[in-house]
């Protein structure tokens, strides 16, 4: 059906104003006109990132699992990066970066599909991508170069490409099979309209408008017109999104956002050009994200803004002669805001291919990141901005308490900007008006020397001096360098029993003993060699300045039967019923919870590790929520043995032939189909000859499991000898493109194997080359790597001695080197130098460890 009507309510404004509204100064005309929703700024994201300060944004895509999908090009002639095309991988909610993907082409669209794979144009070609960079395949049977300007998945994982050089919209099946392509200029009547954006209803409808036009067209799949809707004359849509009420979103040429419904009533307009926050100077893609925000990159500004629809809602009136007074202001209330938790569940089993009677440990770790409430909080950032500080990572620093502000809500949390070297200098004194700090933080520069005790005691002068009774009081100290152990630590002491909480972050050659004194609790330091996770660290302490915890939290777990709970084995203790063990929480601030337990099967075979693990929580805000964990699997076999007797041609019931001799070996950790040499087999002679093997064979040795279950993380080790056939729950191990840590914790790294004289030398990136193995290459050899927060990706290298060469070999050239996953917390690197393809000519493992 086709719908071509002005709303109600516009057609009262025009009539109103003697349809001058059709005029050119429809845009002034539109100012006296309320609606019934308006939108304000919430969030501006810089998006420059460290291997490119300066992007500008190709395209943006929302899917499924809540991430926003940015693909940009770096502009900044200084960068290494200079000219490639990124995919960057942002979490919304809280704001972090989780990946980069570099996909080596031009991105010239993008899309999200619902398992978080991306659809993109490369080198005229359309291409899908898994959410770790791995190529899936390429579009086929269409021969025609593309020049996607637009691109969408439906819900059947159809795919449709708005081509500009034919200005065909090409469809393409799940796998990448061209099937067919109209043109949607046809199907409108007009043969002459070029179509500029595409979008997706949530029917599989598709949505497109073109700038030659005051429409919003709506087509069926197989390219029949289905409707159109008209908009603001002479006003053209430039860019359109949808949201999952099919409500529409346009910027347009008269330089506004403007939202329809469905059927084409105008909502709301909003937006203005400008160089402050919350306007734009060069719009190129919009998008709407998992929270209803509505999503624009600013090219010229290099941020995204998020806008968010008013909490009032004003009532629809029609323009007069006489303006009627404005009501009396009036003192805003705080209103309470949204907790948005994203929980996760992980379970894992150790080992995964065991011997009938060896014992199992099963892992299960629940993490739900919270943001949002409503705790009322003083925060002061104490900021080293010594000399050693310089350059990089001051500006990290910078950009990281940039990020923790924008977690904050202002109607619950005030923030104070404190920085110090040989002296503390108060930038910003407690306030709500974030704007200023922020522009409190762009203003520090590099200083002296450092000393943290005055950075403490002036912070302790701001809370007398300022802060709010009944917020509690925070201070989060970073710094770089050495500092005078006694006054710090008598500084914060003092800070403590004002009740006062420490947050204390490391950097680079930090004194980490004194800064883990100085904080409130073990888990309350953070440390990390490189700056750029910075940002990462303060969003995690955001989480718990905000008391965003859950009220409660169960978890369940029930057994299969042919599994057997080994007594005593349940850390933390659960109540058990019949074969389900529960466990009931007040989870930790974090919300992240590490249980553990063993079972014994009972048959061989492959089967589950257990039958149905779930969790059930509430948020802080009374909603409650439900997650399922993934399901191990177990290859159980038979322990054989081949008994030596003396039997005699007839047996006589009474005899016993001796014991055969006892071997000796020395014992492994991994158990196979021989059976244990040490064990002592007595066989007895029946009538058939057959001997029977009466003894209880040597129990396999198992995996011992350190599990900690601290606020920051949840983790477990594994001993070495089970780092090549243990997967740790994975049927094998998974080829990635890039390391990335599920949880923050400590990362070490060592040599397996070791085959070549020069690609010896393993060195991690962390903004600059550092080497790990500077003078070693023996096997087992051991580094500490350092500890990161979650989510971040390690890039590790290998070096050639003099005099083999000079060459750095990258862990993401995949031709010189292959990844893969062999644990949730454990990866192996295998490099190839002698260009025999077997990429076994050095072996380096890396993995979490308590």
């Amino acid at each position: 059906m086709q719908v071509n009507r002005l709303p109600q309510r516009f057609l009262l404004a025009l009539l109103a104003v003697g349809c001058v509204f059709l005029a050119s100064n429809t845009a002034a005309q539109l100012q006296t006109i309320s609606l019934p929703e308006t939108y304000e700024v919430v969030n501006e994201w810089d998006t420059n990132i460290i291997l490119c300060r300066l992007v500008n944004t190709t395209a943006l895509a929302t899917g499924l699992d809540g991430n926003l999908y940015q693909a940009v090009e770096c502009v900044d002639s200084g960068s290494t990066n200079y000219g490639k095309d990124l995919i960057l991988v942002w979490s919304i909610d809280p704001r972090r970066r989780i990946r980069d993907l570099d996909p080596g082409q031009r991105v010239n669209a993008l899309a999200a599909g619902q398992d978080g794979s991306i659809y993109f144009e490369q080198n005229g070609k359309l291409v899908r991508y898994d959410r770790e960079g791995v190529r899936l395949w390429e579009a086929s049977n269409y021969t025609h170069p593309l020049n996607i300007a637009a691109l969408v998945v439906t819900p059947s994982r159809d795919v449709y490409a708005l081509n500009q050089n034919d200005h065909k919209i090409i469809h393409f099946l799940p796998g990448g099979q061209y099937a067919g392509d109209f043109n949607p200029a046809a199907a409108t009547g007009q043969p002459n309209l070029e179509f500029d954006t595409l979008a997706v209803s949530s029917s599989g409808n598709l949505v497109a408008t073109s700038s030659q036009s005051n429409k919003i067209w709506e087509f069926n799949p197989d390219g029949s017109l289905h409707g159109s809707q008209t908009i603001i004359p002479n006003n053209f849509p430039r860019l359109l999104t949808l949201d999952s009420s099919n409500q529409r979103y346009l910027f347009t040429s008269g330089g506004r956002l403007e939202k329809y419904s469905a059927t084409g009533d105008l909502l709301a307009f909003w937006g203005q050009f400008g160089n402050t926050r919350g306007q734009y100077q060069s719009p190129h893609d919009l998008v709407v994200d998992s929270m209803g925000r509505v999503v624009l990159s600013d090219n010229d500004r290099h941020v995204l803004i998020f806008y968010a629809r008013s909490s009032s809602t004003p009532t629809p009136i029609v323009p007069s002669a006489t303006p009627t007074p404005p009501p009396p202001t009036t003192t805003p209330v705080p209103v309470q805001t949204t907790l948005h938790c994203d929980p996760q569940g992980l379970k894992f089993a150790s080992p995964t291919n065991l011997m009938l009677g060896g014992t199992v440990t099963v892992t299960l770790g629940y993490d739900a990141r919270c943001s949002g409430g409503a705790t009322s909080a003083d925060v002061v950032l104490l900021i080293d901005h010594s000399g050693s500080m310089g350059g990089v990572p001051l500006q990290d620093a910078k950009t990281g308490a940039l990020s923790f502000i924008d977690l904050l809500n202002p109607a619950y949390h005030q923030v104070s900007i404190i920085v110090f070297d040989d002296v503390a200098d108060v930038l910003q004194t407690l306030t709500a008006d974030y704007n200023a700090a922020r522009q409190a933080i762009l203003q520090i520069n590099v200083g002296g020397g450092t000393e943290i005790a005055v950075a403490l005691e002036q912070g302790i002068k701001e809370f007398q001096a300022r802060g709010r009774q009944g917020a509690r009081w925070t201070m989060i100290l970073l710094s770089d360098g050495e500092s005078p152990a006694p006054p710090a630590i008598s500084a914060a002491d003092s800070a403590k029993a004002m009740g006062i909480r420490i947050f204390t972050i490391g950097l680079g050659r930090a004194n980490g003993t004194l800064l883990q004194r100085l904080a409130s609790a073990p888990q309350d330091y953070y440390y990390t060699a490189s700056s750029s996770n910075l940002t990462q660290i303060y969003q995690y302490i955001a989480s718990s300045v905000t008391d965003t915890r859950l009220k409660h939290l169960v978890i369940s777990d029930t057994l299969p039967t042919n599994m057997t709970l080994v007594p005593g084995s349940l850390q933390p203790p659960a109540v058990m019923n019949n074969k389900t063990l529960t466990w009931s929480f007040i989870p930790p601030a974090g919300n992240q919870i590490t249980l553990t337990y063993q079972i014994q099967p009972q048959q061989t075979g492959y089967y589950p590790a257990n039958v149905l693990a779930e969790a059930g929580y509430t948020q802080a805000d009374n909603v409650v929520g439900q997650i399922t964990f993934p399901v191990p699997w177990l290859t159980i076999d038979q322990l054989t043995s081949t008994a030596t007797s003396s039997p005699s041609v007839t047996p006589s019931g009474t005899a016993t032939p001796g014991p055969s001799a006892t071997p000796t070996s020395t014992a492994t950790n991994i158990p196979t189909n021989t059976p244990s040499p040490s064990a002592t087999i007595i066989s007895t002679p029946v009538p058939s000859a057959t001997p029977v093997n009466t003894s209880t064979p040597t129990p396999p040795a198992t995996a011992t499991f350190t599990a900690t279950a601290t606020p920051r993380t949840f983790m477990t080790f594994l001993p070495a000898a089970f780092l090549k056939r243990d997967t740790c729950g994975l049927p094998a191990p998974v080829p990635i493109s890039t390391i990335r840590l599920p949880w923050a914790g400590h990362v070490v790294a060592h040599i397996a194997s070791a085959s070549s004289n020069c690609t010896s030398l393993l060195g991690i990136w962390e903004g600059g080359p550092r080497l790990l193995f500077p003078d070693s290459q023996a096997i087992g050899a051991r580094a500490d790597v350092g500890v990161y927060p979650a989510g971040t990706e390690l890039l590790f290298y290998l070096t050639q001695r003099p005099p083999c060469g000079s060459e750095t070999f990258f862990l993401t050239n995949l031709d010189h080197a292959h990844v893969s996953q062999v644990c949730i917390n454990r990866w192996r690197i295998t490099w190839e130098d002698f260009n025999d393809a077997d990429f076994d000519d050095s072996v380096v493992e890396i993995e979490m460890a308590p």
